[in-house]
């Protein structure tokens, strides 16, 4: 291999492991955009507070039920200045629900991949889903 070769492939050797960390700001969603309805036994439950948590963040939003059960809340997101080309991004939230004095564990996720820009629940405060160790009482449409 000629000499001219070698500090080409000796610099790019070099650079290549810093190049899997671009320089590209972007927005990092945190948690999706979630909306749906709460009810208690089918009915409609007016004034549940349902609080949405980034997982590994600050980042909160809340809100409460109208007299339809219905609620929109998020997304949780912020700014990252550079992108990894080594993995894949990850998102992860917690959501929460209180009513008459009590909490209820709506759902928590933590996914490889992007946020979904929309994520539709349905709630019944009558029916927990799940197992002993997951009850949660939040799921998907």
């Amino acid at each position: 291999m000629p000499r001219v070769w070698m500090p080409l492939l000796l610099a790019l050797a070099l650079t290549l492991p810093l190049a899997a960390c671009l320089p590209a700001p972007h927005r990092v969603y945190f948690a999706p955009r979630i909306s749906g309805a709460v009810s208690r036994g089918g009915e409609p439950a007016a004034g549940v507070q349902l609080r949405l948590r980034a997982s590994g963040t600050g980042q909160t939003a809340a809100t409460v039920t109208d007299a339809d059960g219905r609620f929109a809340l998020g997304p949780l997101s912020g700014l990252a200045l550079s992108t990894s080309l080594l993995h894949d991004s990850a998102y992860g939230f917690v959501l929460e629900l209180s009513a008459d004095g009590r909490d209820y564990p709506g759902l928590t996720q933590n996914e490889e991949g992007f946020a979904p820009p929309l994520l539709l629940l349905d709630c019944d405060l009558a029916r927990p889903l799940g197992s002993d160790a997951d009850v949660h009482y939040c799921q998907r449409r």
